[in-house]
């Protein structure tokens, strides 16, 4: 972006024209993944993967939630399980835009299902030869969703629900050759993992 060019921009400045530009990106991305939702619902689907780094997608992802829904930051904590050093990035190969969607739909789906200031923990890891990620918020899903929360249009509780993130994200995993699974309770509330391999 040529504005990030002018050397006479604030830190503060230059941080919210970088979070403009990451925004315009998320809503191309958006608009994109629709797209790739309809070849995989038809069976026209073909995975291209790509070089990912799943840790700078889940950083993008929390800072544009955190601004978009209005929330502290410091409510969401990411803990990065690798085995480099510094634990800061992670490489797998798999379809980037897909990889995106379902980590910003289940990480969106968890803040708005949680309590105001609840913690949100995400998780990445590498578990053999898939990468995991895992979502948990404090949270149960309603009974009356549990059965069927990766269906389409399987919403309840949340204002504006449309039950397309968690189906989105189930059916993009599957694309990817992955796994998706949801674990709930009253007691420990709930958490969404997610598995796909780390080479496609």
């Amino acid at each position: 972006m040529l504005l990030l060019d002018d050397d006479n921009l604030t830190e503060n400045q230059r941080d919210l024209i970088e979070l403009v530009e990451l925004a315009g990106h998320k809503m191309l991305m958006q608009i994109n993944s629709t797209l790739e939702l309809y070849k995989i619902e038809t069976g026209t689907y073909h995975l291209l993967p790509n070089e990912v780094d799943p840790v700078k997608l889940a950083r993008d992802n929390i800072n544009i939630l955190a601004r978009g829904l209005q929330i502290d930051p410091e409510r969401i904590t990411l803990r990065v399980h690798a085995a480099n050093a510094d634990g800061i990035r992670m490489s797998i190969k798999t379809d980037k835009l897909l990889l995106d969607v379902i980590q910003m739909n289940i990480l969106r789906n968890a803040l708005e299902a949680s309590d105001k200031n609840a913690q949100v923990v995400v998780d990445l890891s590498i578990d053999g030869k898939d990468f995991a990620m895992a979502i948990s918020n404090s949270r149960p899903v309603p009974v009356e969703i549990r059965d069927r929360f990766f269906d389409k249009y399987a919403t309840a509780g949340k204002s504006g629900g449309t039950g397309l993130g968690t189906y989105s994200a189930a059916i993009m995993t599957k694309a990817l050759g992955g796994t998706i699974e949801m674990e709930t309770s009253e007691e420990t509330g709930t958490k969404v993992t997610v598995r796909i391999p780390m080479t496609a």
